[in-house]
């Protein structure tokens, strides 16, 4: 099935078959243009407790429109913060699409920096959604130390998906945000262990290894030259990528969670689909390939 990226209003949102991490923090992503999704699922179908109308709004036709404001009042009403995780907790529970409204809330539970909502935001990591995974992402990294200790310690499950392993990786840089050194010091040491330890899964290395370069750890050089000489003879996109990143920014970047939500999740105003920003496949300039990064195998 062919597979590209296409700016389109988000109410239109397709299934996103690819992710691929890239020199921000951010992702590449790519869209599957097959099936449509349906439109939020009203959520009277699949959460039965009484709920507050403002947090309703949000699986309505617009839900990032009320996020902001809503943002502010979780921050004062502690029973809207209880309810936006039950709700993310049902939304992972159910089989449902309600993905636009379940990324909104998870959004806000970030931006009010919610621990009580920690163990669904780390379950959402394994959504099938990538936007609720992106919004995760986010909340995790904001939320700060409550959130990275039980991050980093999923990291040694021999059993974790690697995906998930490389959502977990891309939240452990929120790390960046925080006065905490003693964290850091082992959120880095973990994941140089991902890049020297043997077996370890080519997409978890690349995670590494574009997360220690964004964390700016200049010793992570020395373990991703000898990978591209042994594992990665034929050259590999992002390990480069990251070489580079070590180059042009031997400090580190700035984790994106640290700006506004609109600008670090982009197509959360509603303008465009994760990813986004390409020209229409029927412009004769595009040529219908992937974004560069998106076309992993």
């Amino acid at each position: 099935m062919e597979a590209r990226i296409l700016k389109l209003p988000l109410r239109s949102h397709r299934n996103i078959v690819r992710r691929s991490p890239n020199r921000t923090g951010g992702l590449d992503v790519a869209v599957d243009f097959g099936e449509n999704h349906a439109m939020n699922e009203s959520i009277e179908h699949w959460y039965s407790g009484d709920l507050d109308e403002r947090i309703s709004a949000l699986f309505g036709n617009d839900p990032f429109t009320a996020v902001a404001e809503l943002t502010i009042a979780a921050q004062r009403e502690v029973e809207l913060e209880s309810q936006l995780t039950e709700v993310l907790q049902a939304s992972l529970d159910n089989p449902i699409d309600a993905s636009l409204g379940t990324a909104a809330a998870t959004l806000i539970l970030g931006e009010i920096a919610s621990h009580e909502a920690i163990g669904p935001l780390i379950a959402a990591l394994a959504s099938d959604d990538e936007m609720v995974v992106l919004a995760a992402t986010r909340a995790l990294r904001r939320i700060g130390e409550p959130a990275l200790e039980p991050l980093l310690d999923m990291l040694d499950s021999p059993d974790l998906d690697e995906d998930v392993a490389q959502s977990v990786t891309e939240s452990l840089e929120g790390v960046a945000m925080h006065d905490l050194p003693e964290l850091r010091g082992q959120i880095e040491s973990r994941l140089m262990r991902e890049l020297l330890e043997p077996g370890v899964r080519p997409r978890r290395r690349e995670a590494a290894a574009l997360a220690l370069a964004r964390l700016g750890v200049e010793r992570a050089r020395a373990a991703i030259d000898p990978l591209l000489e042994t594992e990665f003879r034929s050259g590999n996109t992002y390990l480069q990528e990251a070489l580079e990143i070590l180059d042009e920014h031997p400090e580190g970047l700035p984790c994106p969670a640290n700006i506004a939500w609109h600008e670090d999740l982009r197509w959360a105003d509603g303008s465009v689909l994760p990813g986004g920003e390409l020209e229409d496949p029927d412009d004769e300039e595009s040529d219908g390939n992937l974004s560069r990064g998106a076309g992993r195998n």
